[in-house]
């Protein structure tokens, strides 16, 4: 009952500190809300990075080149390698694809699939159905529907040089969102076929794309090396997703760490305005505290009710805090890079994407919370000692 009396008494305070209350609150909001409006920016990078590389498995390296040079032997050979479970090759060519009276230009994919699976597990058809074993059968990416408006069962030209052929729409995929780097084409902007299909049109034997399966995340770095070796001399280019995502994920980390950093100061500043302001509050009420002591309030239940009025104003200004930080978050982004023009140029170039949104969670909003009581808590502790420890017969006689 007394510590419901001495909350209820600790918001009355608040409500009546006037204009200091509301500098007080302001501090410890302005430190809530720099935290959730910068660290969401990490936040919200890490989350696009993870969801663009979310079809496609950590234990994959890919290879491709612009000249198909890889045969079935190379194939075998590199199915021999230690610690590689499975590879998996294709074809790809750049292409052109008729659309409201000009030409727009998508990749040409084929694969059998088997491939397609493996390299896109989560992958569903939004209509029709994915057919890549047949012949002259397409499945076409999301983008390529919205830009061609090509329907299902059309017939789907398309052009590579002056050589036109056709194949029957089976499938429309949904949006994948798979990054170009995951896995050496945007999707999206792909038409799939069976690889024959492909080898006929292009008239080649060779493939031009290979995915080698690793056994583990952990032995790719040292898959990586002999692949990049072999495939050196047949010009094809060699990447692992996962190690770029490591790079990547290290600079979003470091970051999320140096914001947080930047967040931290600001609720330092706010922790010396909430001891000011209690040190001023408790030599003024010395006499007020004289009088409690008299009337049977014991030093703990006088500590206790100045650490509520601490909490009380980290409660409230981290509520505050939160809900501008919140409708700070997006703002900040659209004005600000987080990592510097590097960063957003590698991010545009080969993830094919801009800085993301700022992205506030649940987690974020919540540690702004526990910051701001924890900083008021600490803040207000010695101003509530001071207090509890006054005599009361000094407290009473003073001024």
């Amino acid at each position: 009952m007394i510590l419901n009396d001495l909350f209820k008494l600790t918001l009355k305070d608040v409500k009546s500190g006037g204009i200091r209350s509301l500098l007080v609150l302001l501090s410890v909001a302005v430190g809530a809300a720099s935290l959730i409006a910068f660290v969401a920016q990490a936040e919200g990078m890490r989350y696009n990075v993870e969801t663009q590389f979310r079809g496609l498995s950590a234990n994959v390296i890919i290879g491709m080149s612009p000249i198909p040079s890889l045969t079935y032997q190379d194939v075998i050979v590199l199915k021999s390698f230690r610690h590689v479970v499975d590879v998996r090759a294709a074809l790809f060519a750049d292409v052109k694809i008729p659309a409201k009276g000009k030409y727009l230009d998508f990749k040409l994919v084929g694969m059998d699939a088997k491939t397609f699976y493996t390299i896109f597990p989560s992958a569903v058809p939004k209509y029709g159905s994915i057919e890549l074993n047949a012949p002259d059968l397409a499945s076409i990416g999301f983008q390529v529907y919205k830009e061609t408006k090509i329907g299902l069962n059309s017939l789907l030209p398309i052009k590579f040089g002056r050589k036109i052929f056709y194949v029957r729409v089976s499938a429309v995929l949904a949006p994948l969102g798979v990054s170009p780097l995951a896995v050496g084409f945007e999707p999206d902007k792909a038409v799939f076929v069976n690889i024959n299909d492909v080898k006929s049109f292009l008239n080649v034997r060779k493939m031009n794309l290979v995915y080698i399966i690793v056994d583990s995340p952990k032995n790719v770095d040292k898959v990586y090396q002999e692949v990049s070796n072999y495939l050196k001399g047949k010009k094809f280019q060699v990447f692992a997703p996962l190690s770029v995502i490591k790079v990547y994920m290290s600079a979003v980390s470091f970051a999320e760490r140096f914001l947080l950093a930047m967040s931290m100061m600001a609720f330092v500043a706010s922790g010396f305005s909430i001891a000011n302001t209690m040190m001023i509050t408790v030599i003024e009420r010395t006499k007020e505290i004289g009088v409690m002591k008299a009337v049977g309030f014991t030093s703990r239940q006088i500590m206790m009710y100045y650490l509520l009025l601490a909490i009380s104003y980290g409660l409230i200004g981290g509520i505050i805090g939160s809900v501008i930080g919140y409708g700070l978050a997006n703002i900040v982004s659209r004005y600000m890079t987080v990592i510097g023009a590097g960063i957003e140029q590698y991010v545009t170039k080969y993830f094919n994407m801009k800085i993301p949104s700022a992205k506030v969670t649940h987690t974020l909003v919540l540690e702004a919370l526990l910051f701001s009581v924890a900083t008021a808590a600490i803040s207000g502790l010695y101003p509530a000692y001071k207090a509890s420890r006054l005599d009361p017969v000094k407290a009473l006689k003073s001024e």
